[in-house]
């Protein structure tokens, strides 16, 4: 019997790792503009677990890694990734002159939540896309948790992105 519950309890465990990191996948929406900054909209899919979420924000051109074609230029295939600690978010799609859409998917890192739980801040798998969009790393939450006690993984997130809001001359009310 303690064997047949050891098994159950590990496969229990495997799958719900496996659903925690299983990857996000959407359509995305971007539109390039001449400051070398792009506005881009995720969203994924209905579903009656989490419904709709949308996702949006505005970027240096620089975050889009291995990019395959110059914004501006004539219609064609794109590729881009935006890579973090949190993971990778991989695209796919198609631009003509400054806007594009296609679909998407993410791909978390492990080490990321492994490290961030060492440190006392639990990641919701279901958020940390944010967390990547946002370059929340490591050593930020560290340092957050040094200045100002906190130990949400979610505050640590808001704080960067009213800190990227702040440096762009932006006003927040709320996040």
């Amino acid at each position: 019997m303690t064997n047949i519950l050891r098994r159950t309890l590990t496969l229990t465990v495997v799958l719900l790792a496996a659903a925690a990191f299983a990857q996000e996948q959407g359509r995305w929406n971007a539109q390039f503009h001449p400051d070398k900054t792009v506005y881009l909209m995720l969203q994924t899919g209905m579903d009656e677990q989490h419904g709709m979420n949308q996702r949006s924000l505005t970027l240096p051109l620089a975050r889009l890694q291995n990019l395959n074609f110059t914004p501006g230029s004539a219609s064609t295939n794109a590729h881009f990734e935006i890579k973090a600690e949190a993971g990778t978010i991989t695209f796919t799609g198609v631009v003509s002159d400054d806007t594009g859409a296609g679909k998407y998917s993410f791909t978390p890192d492990r080490a990321f939540n492994k490290a961030m739980g060492d440190l006392g801040f639990f990641v919701d798998p279901d958020r940390q896309l944010s967390f990547v969009l946002h370059d929340v790393t490591v050593a930020y939450a560290k340092a957050m948790r040094a200045a100002t006690g906190v130990t949400d993984g979610d505050l640590v997130l808001k704080m960067a992105r009213l800190s990227q809001h702040r440096l762009r001359g932006e006003h927040v009310e709320a996040l």
